[in-house]
């Protein structure tokens, strides 16, 4: 009968604990990703209104490039890389971390085949800007 109560007993301190202080389940329920659309035409921004991005140090971002055409972009700072298939969602999943600007460039256009001086010019499309929080 003791024994019966302890194991009880412990079983209630595990379950309590687990819904106090649950580290899984507050990082994977943490604040919602901000997700901003990002689409690129003519090797260059679709929406000029996007060329500076600002988010808060701590937020969790995700940036959706479509474009017209292949793409590689970087992300400086955050050593990012990401390819974009024309017509085809990319995302970039970014943990603002770090604090600063830092610009998000393209390294190149069109396919890897494609050997001119515009399509593997580096070209900063943006800037995502993380405030202190």
């Amino acid at each position: 009968m003791a024994e019966g109560r302890v194991v009880l007993g412990v079983a209630v301190v595990l379950i309590v604990a687990a819904l106090i202080v649950d580290p899984f389940t507050r990082a994977a329920g943490a604040a919602d990703p901000i997700r901003i659309s990002v689409p690129i035409k003519n090797r260059t921004l679709a929406n000029q209104a996007q060329k500076s991005i600002r988010i808060t140090q701590g937020d969790l971002l995700e940036l959706v490039f479509t474009s017209d055409e292949r793409a590689e972009l970087h992300l400086h700072g955050y050593d990012l890389h990401l390819n974009v298939e024309a017509g085809v969602p990319a995302v970039l999943r970014v943990d603002a971390k770090f604090t600063g600007r830092f610009p998000l460039e393209s390294h190149q256009f069109g396919t890897a085949t494609e050997q001119s001086a515009a399509a593997r010019s580096h070209l900063t499309l943006l800037h995502l800007e993380v405030y202190p929080k």
